[in-house]
């Protein structure tokens, strides 16, 4: 017979998965290459930039992004671009951070 894991063992699974997979994507390229075209742009003399995102995995990876750079002050979100036939929101969404401080938008 086979053994089914217990719903709270399942839970602390996913909390650690959780932790596991936030960390992973803190550490990696694609989360370097963010903070790079951050620079990029904040030295053309930019305040924010979006990025079409064309995944889940991507969604998923970049509202990691977007915790940590609220954390850091920046504003930051994700939307989808709409639904598409089956009205279920599509998988092309887009990413937004901005750096931009409130004494330069006056």
């Amino acid at each position: 017979m086979i053994q089914i894991m217990q719903a709270n063992d399942a839970a602390k699974l996913s909390v650690k998965g959780k932790k596991q997979f936030v960390n992973d994507v803190l550490e990696g390229p694609e989360f370097k290459n963010l903070i790079r075209e951050i620079e990029e742009n904040a030295m053309k003399g930019r305040t924010s930039f979006s990025k079409l995102l064309q995944s889940k995995e991507d969604v998923r990876t970049y509202e990691v992004f977007v915790v940590a750079l609220k954390e850091a002050g920046y504003t930051s979100s994700i939307k989808s671009k709409g639904f598409n036939i089956l009205r279920d929101p599509s998988s092309d969404c887009v990413f937004y951070v901005s750096w931009r401080q409130e004494d330069e938008q006056n």
